[in-house]
């Protein structure tokens, strides 16, 4: 041992003061069993704090959407059934309307979300007029392009895929489901003419879902 050295570390002394650090420009990353570097963050739970994984958004949001799609064929039955009482009724169509919703609303914004994710970085997106030649970068694209356009063009000159000509059944399954959701997601008002405006969204969500074409 060093002349001078500390015989336990209970003994060693600091030889420059301890300066602050800011821990909030870090990231902290796991490796998972495959290997895998896994984005963390710092969770407070009361005195404890928990190191946890970063969430998949895209994978949530699938969940999120399949959890409640699955329930909509049996809350559809339960709905029917209680056609006689008044008051059950209209709470199995809250029920039926809010798994509808959240499960339209939450695989298409998925689906928005991985081909956002999926488009390269450096990829920049050319568009060619007779007026004008427009080009854009990642973030532009995913602010300024529509979804349709996103999956019949930008993906296909990004990453040389063409979706909606090789699954068109799919392709429209997809459409179907995002117009449902837009219009659930952007509900027009009603009044005494039109007494529920949206009334009509509860038979496209049976048909929808009730026919397996949305999953």
């Amino acid at each position: 041992m060093p002349k001078g050295a500390a015989d336990s570390l209970s003994e060693l002394k600091p030889q420059v003061p301890p300066q602050r650090i800011d821990f909030n420009e870090f990231v902290a990353w796991g490796l998972s069993e495959n290997d895998e570097f896994i984005s963390m963050f710092n969770l407070v739970d009361g005195k404890n704090t928990h190191l946890m994984p970063e969430p998949d958004l895209v994978i949530c949001l699938f969940e999120m959407g399949r959890q409640n799609a699955v329930r909509i064929p049996d809350l559809r039955k339960k709905l029917l059934s209680s056609l006689d009482s008044t008051h059950d009724t209209f709470i199995n169509t809250n029920d039926f309307y809010s798994a509808t919703s959240m499960a339209a609303i939450s695989l298409i914004n998925a689906m928005e979300s991985y081909i956002n994710r999926i488009i390269p970085n450096d990829f920049k997106y050319e568009v060619v007029t007779t007026k004008n030649t427009t080009i854009q970068n990642k973030k532009q694209i995913e602010r300024n392009i529509s979804f349709e356009e996103k999956i019949k063009s930008v993906i296909p000159k990004a990453l040389g895929k063409v979706y909606h000509t090789t699954h068109p059944p799919q392709y429209d399954a997809i459409l179907s489901l995002k117009k449902l959701r837009d219009e659930m997601t952007h509900m027009k008002s009603y009044n005494e003419d039109t007494l529920m405006s949206h009334s009509w969204l509860l038979r496209v969500a049976a048909v929808q879902f009730s026919s397996g074409s949305a999953l």
